[in-house]
């Protein structure tokens, strides 16, 4: 089993296709992992960067959740319920207690945080569920092809015995160390500052750009995103750009890299401006949860589950060792079927009268 956990190359063209003896384990486990990861994934938060009284054509709206999405932003493709910006400020705004002017609870970005996170526990507990499924068929079809002619005494059904004992043993550690994963994610939690305030100021830099673009400076808003620092000609405002380009240069005197599209993050604030930033900072937290997660979840169930049925510790081996292995048994087990016995008997027995036939014959010549 051991060479099978650590990884057989498979066969060119199995002739079929779920036997994973001839694909591979590994192969087949990994891409268990990816339908689990691609569905993590489609638990992120579906935030609208516009009113729900905003008239949005659904080419306008596709285009702008295509912008949205950018990256591997599941925006459109998920399960969450679909939040728009004046949804989330009236969950901020009823959410106030004592906080000052402007401040919100945190309570508010927890909410909406969990509300992809508790769709994680499922999502985990099928993912190993199909593992499991997946390592048990392929540690069946191996103990029936190393044991198939030794049924008669007992050997395979001890070794399935106590392989299905290992298995559940080591189901038993992996789902209640999932468990434990998963209650770690609810509350939200990170050191990864940097991915964090990162992907936060990009989100929040897209929300505004589509909900400026949806107040009717789209033409402002595309411009300076199309800007081209080396085409001022194709721009149709010489001095905008002329202005634009002392701008950006006189910020890098003051060692300030900006871009054309920076400057969208300087029109005016509007009252969805902190529904905005939150929605930007939930979406950033996910994108840092889901990946630890996504990563986290495969990682244990290969090392409790799939490695822990052969470590080294009280892996298989070991537990094949609390077999009774006395002379006794030994022939036990070794025992052939009646069936063999009686074919192995008329077999000797034919063998013995051709031999006396033989001895026969010759003596006959021999004269």
């Amino acid at each position: 089993m051991s060479k099978h956990i650590e990884g057989i190359p498979p066969m060119v063209n199995p002739s079929d296709p779920t036997d994973t003896t001839a694909t591979g384990l590994l192969h087949s486990l990994n891409e268990a992992y990816e339908r689990f990861r691609v569905e993590l994934h489609k638990t992120a938060p579906q935030f609208r960067p516009w009113s729900t009284t905003t008239k949005v054509d659904s080419q306008t709206q596709k285009r702008m959740l295509d912008s949205a999405k950018q990256d591997d932003d599941a925006v459109g493709l998920g399960r969450t319920n679909t939040l728009h910006a004046d949804e989330v400020m009236d969950l901020a705004k009823r959410s106030r207690t004592r906080e000052l002017p402007g401040n919100y609870p945190f309570s508010v970005k927890e909410r909406l945080i969990l509300e992809s996170v508790n769709q994680w526990s499922d999502l985990s507990h099928d993912c190993f569920r199909e593992v499991k499924d997946i390592v048990v068929k392929h540690i069946i079809r191996v103990v029936e092809d190393h044991f198939k002619g030794y049924n008669n005494g007992g050997l395979k059904e001890a070794v399935s015995k106590i392989t299905s004992e290992q298995i559940l043993k080591c189901s038993k550690i992996t789902e209640s160390r999932i468990d434990s994963i998963f209650r770690s994610e609810c509350s939200p939690y990170t050191q990864n500052e940097q991915y964090f305030l990162a992907y936060k100021t990009k989100m929040l830099t897209r929300y505004k750009i589509i909900h400026q673009e949806l107040q009717g400076k789209a033409n402002l808003v595309t411009a300076l995103r199309d800007y081209n620092p080396s085409n001022q000609s194709s721009t149709g405002n010489t001095n905008q750009w002329s202005y634009l380009n002392n701008a950006i240069a006189n910020l890098a005197n003051f060692g300030i890299t900006a871009k054309a599209e920076d400057f969208v993050m300087l029109l005016p604030q509007h009252d969805l401006t902190s529904a905005l930033d939150i929605m930007a900072e939930v979406r950033a937290y996910f994108q840092v949860a889901y990946k630890r997660f996504g990563d986290s979840v495969p990682k244990l169930i290969d090392a409790d589950f799939v490695r822990g049925i052969d470590s080294s510790d009280d892996g298989l081996d070991v537990a094949l060792m609390s077999m009774d292995l006395s002379t006794e048994k030994c022939m036990e087990y070794l025992q052939e079927p009646r069936s063999v016995i009686l074919e192995r008997t008329n077999l000797a027995g034919k063998k013995q009268r051709l031999e006396a036939a033989q001895l026969k014959l010759e003596r006959y010549y021999r004269g």
